[in-house]
């Protein structure tokens, strides 16, 4: 697990430069590497997506707990880097990939039918939100443990009537159980980024709640006015003026803002 020197010394020996174009802010505390790990509860040759390997300080201590890691990178000189060392070292239960996480949300890994996995991973900022829909829309992991920036945080586990709560908030948390597991620094990464980072854990629910592509259109659409009522954004977006008998049935008061909808009555929606 690198250290802040090694980290440095390894992007100088790859001729890289960390990019805030992906959002690259190295992990080099190996604290965190572990408390990530054994919160994520892994057992032997289960199978873990790891989302943006970069020098492979968290992808080492994922395989080392005799995981098979199925990661996506990418920067191609990083993806490189990893074949020529962890791959060389675990050519059995190492798959790594060159791609956009937010295109191939599970990395190379294609779950068989009722098969169980789990992802660990390190998220960029900018693509905490779309990654995180896009791994909602596919077959769900039992279980993830995911470093994000405090912001990106702040949405997913938001509660109903926090400025905060998004459609990300409803989307995740009509399938997941969610929690913060702990504080990360600023300081435990390189660069350092400007704002503080947190472990979350997400658990799948036993119903867990898959929204269809045209509900979540739906949901986003009725957000992108959230400071209005309700009743006036439904009448404006004449498409889902059907829903306005539904508030009514189930209480929904027009005159309320989208973030104070309870979580239940958009789980209603899903199936329309």
């Amino acid at each position: 697990m690198l250290t802040l020197t090694q980290t440095k010394a390894l992007l100088n020996k790859l001729n890289l430069k960390p990019s805030k174009k992906f959002g690259q802010n190295f992990l080099v505390d190996g604290n965190i590497v572990r408390k990530s790990i054994k919160l994520a509860e892994i057992k032997p040759n289960e199978n873990i997506v790891e989302i943006g390997s970069g020098l492979g300080t968290l992808t080492t201590g994922l395989l080392t707990s005799q995981a098979t890691v199925f990661a996506i990178e990418i920067e191609n000189d990083l993806v490189v880097n990893l074949q020529n060392t962890l791959l060389k070292q675990y050519q059995n239960t190492f798959h790594i990939i060159h791609g956009d996480a937010v295109k191939s949300p599970l990395a190379s890994l294609v779950p068989k039918k009722n098969e169980l996995f789990k992802i660990v991973a390190n998220l960029p900022y900018s693509i905490t939100t779309p990654w995180l829909d896009a791994v909602l829309n596919n077959r769900l992991p039992i279980k993830l443990v995911l470093m994000v920036q405090k912001e990106a945080a702040d949405r997913i586990i938001s509660k109903v009537g926090c400025k905060s709560f998004c459609p990300i908030s409803i989307f995740s948390q009509a399938s997941y159980e969610i929690k913060i597991a702990h504080r990360v620094s600023r300081r435990c990464f390189y660069p350092e980024p400007k704002i503080d980072s947190v472990v979350i854990e997400l658990n799948l629910k036993t119903h867990p709640v898959v929204f269809s592509l045209t509900s979540k259109e739906m949901i986003r659409d009725i957000f992108k006015y959230r400071r209005k009522q309700i009743g006036t954004i439904i009448r404006q977006l004449s498409n889902y003026n059907f829903l306005i008998p539904i508030m009514r049935d189930n209480g929904i008061d027009l005159k309320c803002r989208p973030e104070n909808i309870p979580n239940k009555f958009w789980h209603k929606l899903y199936n329309f």
